[in-house]
């Protein structure tokens, strides 16, 4: 679904469709799944990352639709520890370089 969207939008605009237009497209899908009752709601959370005119983006959909930005996130069975991980950099500052190493 987000790469039928992307392309969609680079067909009608023709340019590449920024990381928050495509997360609030993808998260609105989602939500609709939870609205009819002859539909079964997404499962699982999904991480859209990407870079944009504003830079390296980081979005999360949860299975109920809604979206948040993040600097840094994690989902799955480990996401408590690594969330406490997290939490102690300062990722505002960071460079991408220094986040992967």
């Amino acid at each position: 679904r987000c790469r039928s969207d992307a392309v969609d939008y680079r067909d009608f605009y023709q340019d590449s469709i920024p990381v928050h237009v495509l997360t609030d497209r993808i998260s609105s899908y989602v939500q609709a799944y939870t609205l009819y009752s002859e539909l079964r709601p997404f499962g699982c959370s999904l991480l859209i990352a990407g870079w944009d005119v504003k830079g390296p983006r980081l979005f999360m959909v949860e299975p109920s639709g809604i979206s948040w930005g993040y600097f840094g996130c994690a989902i799955g069975k480990g996401r408590q520890a690594c969330k406490t991980e997290l939490e102690k950099l300062n990722l505002k500052e960071m460079t991408c370089r220094e986040a992967i190493t």
